[in-house]
């Protein structure tokens, strides 16, 4: 009895495997594809000896090669490696535009500022010297107004950015729902749906790189895979959802489902993630040191340039900077506190008159400064285009200098002798010094006659002898810069004066924050600037402190900031604030290198894994190929030999 079925199936057989093996050559270097073998079962006996061929589905046979579990974890590991590698992009981006410590850029302009500064002390009123001043501030002001557009830009850049990765998500979203219909249909229909899975799981992969995904795979029957992401369904069998981009109330960076406008900012994973880290953390807390390093320098340079004059002296007008006219100061992005301004008017005979001026930050406005202002002598003041503008009268000056009054204050003196003061106040603080005669007697003259100066607290800091010895008129210093010095003449015993002694001239940061005298112009590293009128004329640079004009104490202050230790910068000074942040942004450039690195060996790993599993061997696979197409000829001779002992026996037969 002939059976032909059995030739048949075996040519079937063949020639499916010889398909497979040509699916798997076309694809060995198809990204995600996974080997196809042919499904083959042995040939069954009967009891009866009779050989029957076991059935064979050549659709369903073809089986994919995979490992699930390491399937799983390179879809887990895609949107690790995408956050990872998105954020070091960033970042190293960030740390070009900073520069390294010691390289050309921020740190150097920081460093050739403090150096101008102090090169101006030696010879404070050399023109050449005011104007590399000028125009290391200038570079100084420009290179930080570079880094911080260059930060904003990259915000906007960035927005940019993750709006086209959630448009190419939403891409592969659609494409994973119609290959989940494609291969539900092909499978219920008992197709072979291995390369659509392939290009499914492909898809998902590559949608692992934009967003952090969970897979839940469904019944085998249907091959149909649900995708989330942050917990939100994107993909439900053939159903699918979109999402979009967006910034939240506080301009945070975010993603939301298409149309909700509910803005997740929090999210993790994939390249999405990675910008949204980016835009809302690492790049504000670059742009936030940036904006720190700006305000205190602008500000700590302010209060001390308001206290001085230039070559050209005191005032006959100044013009401030816009400031918010309808807060009160205490809201004004630049700081003002409770304090006390001390304003020196000059009239046209060169006598000088002392002025405190009360600030309260909780309720003055720039207005009510005006008004302040006005009612002193000597001066006018007005608010035009939220600016304050003081303006002397005709014949008089001003300014803020800390200067000492030539002449004691709140004095008792009724003997012959005059007390004067002079020099130039060192001390840290405000503060009213007493000086107490001792003795009695005519100066210069009399034994035991001495005067005893007591500072604000009440402790004596100097005994100074007046009597016999004391050569009238010379000046003695007694604490802290002040010099004394009494004329021929009586004093009497237990009567006093009073010397006031100024530090800080205005202990509110009123005028800095309203731009009266100032050096540089601002309020954050996107606006500041040296002001025009410096530019202009670098002889309003104020180096002096005293009343003359011609020391250069104020210079001195100013270059000093390079080493203070700055309460609005954390306690460290200018250069070292910067270097922090420099080297903060270089430490998470490293961490994430090493991050990287980390995740890309582990994800070859799971790679060579894979391909050990999945992949295809042209070896393997060509001999595979030279087997079957023998067992295509073997199987086309035993047919053909059984239709040559057919064709015998019919003809004995008949």
């Amino acid at each position: 009895m002939f059976n032909y079925s059995i030739g048949l199936r075996g040519l079937q057989v063949a020639q499916r495997a010889i398909e497979l093996i040509g699916t798997n050559l076309n694809n060995a270097a198809t990204e995600g594809y996974h080997r196809q073998e042919l499904a083959i079962s042995p040939l069954e006996f009967d009891p009866y000896f009779r050989i029957t061929a076991t059935p064979i589905d050549l659709n369903n046979g073809a089986l994919r090669k995979i490992d699930m579990l390491l399937e799983q974890e390179l879809t887990r590991q895609q949107p690790q490696i995408g956050q990872v590698q998105m954020e070091l992009s960033g970042l190293r981006s960030v740390q070009a535009a900073l520069g390294n410590v010691g390289e050309a850029g921020l740190a150097n302009a920081l460093g050739a500022y403090f150096d101008a500064l102090n090169a101006l002390a030696v010879d404070s009123y050399s023109g050449p010297l005011r104007q590399q001043v000028v125009g290391a501030a200038q570079s100084l002001a420009a290179q930080i107004r570079s880094v911080s557009t260059y930060v904003t830009d990259m915000r906007s850049h960035i927005e940019v950015q993750a709006k086209a990765d959630i448009a190419q998500a939403n891409v592969l979203i659609r494409e994973i729902a119609a290959l989940n219909d494609q291969i539900n249909r092909v499978t219920t229909s008992g197709g072979n749906s291995n390369l659509l899975r392939d290009r499914r799981d492909q898809a998902i992969n590559e949608l692992g790189q934009y967003i952090d995904i969970q897979v839940n795979n469904r019944a085998q029957s249907t091959g149909m895979v649900d995708v989330a992401a942050w917990g939100t369904p994107l993909v439900m069998g053939i159903t699918y959802t979109e999402l979009e981009v967006g910034t939240d109330e506080s301009n945070r960076l975010g993603v939301s489902v298409k149309g909700a406008s509910y803005y997740q900012t929090d999210v993790y994973g994939g390249s999405v993630g990675g910008l949204l880290s980016l835009a809302n953390d690492l790049l504000p807390e670059v742009q936030n040191g940036l904006d720190a390093l700006a305000r205190e320098l602008v500000t700590q340079m302010n209060r001390l340039h308001v206290q001085g004059v230039g070559t050209d002296g005191s005032f006959t007008s100044l013009t401030g900077q816009p400031v918010s006219a309808d807060k009160t100061l205490g809201q004004w992005n630049l700081p003002v506190t409770d304090g006390v301004i001390s304003v020196r008017v000059i009239g046209p005979d060169g006598a000088v008159t002392w002025h405190e001026v009360a600030v309260d930050a909780s309720a003055d406005t720039v207005g009510s400064m005006a008004a302040k202002f006005n009612a002193l002598g000597g001066l006018t003041a007005s608010v035009t285009n939220n600016v304050l503008v003081l303006s002397a009268e005709t014949g008089y000056a001003f300014d803020f200098l800390p200067a000492l009054s030539a002449e004691p204050t709140a004095s008792t003196l009724t003997g012959t002798s005059e007390a004067s003061v002079s020099g130039l106040y060192t001390g840290g603080a405000n503060q009213t010094y007493r000086a107490v005669v001792v003795g009695g007697g005519e100066v210069g003259v009399s034994e035991n006659l001495a005067v005893e100066v007591y500072d604000g607290s009440g402790a004596l800091v100097k005994r100074m002898s007046v009597g016999q010895g004391y050569v009238a008129g010379d000046a003695v210093e007694v604490h802290d810069g002040i010099f004394m010095s009494f004329s021929v003449g009586t004093l009497h015993a237990g009567e006093t004066f009073d010397v006031r002694a100024v530090a800080d001239s205005d202990t509110s940061g009123f005028l800095a924050a309203a731009g009266l005298n100032t050096f540089f112009q601002g309020d954050s590293a996107a606006t500041i600037d040296v002001r025009a009128e410096i530019i202009g004329d670098p002889r309003r640079f104020a180096v002096s402190r005293g009343g003359e004009g011609l020391d250069n104490e104020n210079l001195l202050r100013m270059a000093d900031l390079a080493r203070q230790e700055l309460a609005g910068l954390d306690g460290l000074t200018p250069q070292e604030y910067f270097r922090r942040l420099t080297v903060s942004v270089g430490q998470s450039v490293a961490v994430r290198e090493t991050r990287a690195a980390a995740l890309e060996n582990v994800r070859m790993q799971l790679i060579m894994q894979r391909d050990a599993v999945s992949g295809v061997d042209m070896n393997e696979e060509s001999a595979k190929l030279m087997m079957f197409e023998r067992m295509f000829q073997a199987m086309s001779r035993f047919i053909a030999t059984q239709d040559r002992a057919m064709q015998s026996l019919l003809e004995v037969i008949r």
